[in-house]
């Protein structure tokens, strides 16, 4: 697998991981914390926002 040096810059400066979707849920699974960026915006207090983005 090659891996665009851009794309491994940006992960690095962004504190996220780099790799495939199966990848990314398994290291979600073993650090307990999402590790792609939820976004901004949002209104965080609202009970829809937060079941919305309910991490379990």
């Amino acid at each position: 697998m090659v891996i665009p040096l851009e794309a491994l810059f940006q992960s690095t400066n962004k504190a996220q991981v780099l790799g495939g979707s199966q990848f990314k849920q398994r290291m979600e699974h073993e650090l307990d914390r999402p590790v792609e960026s939820m976004g901004h915006g949002g209104d965080r207090k609202s009970d829809i926002f937060k079941k919305l983005n309910q991490r379990v």
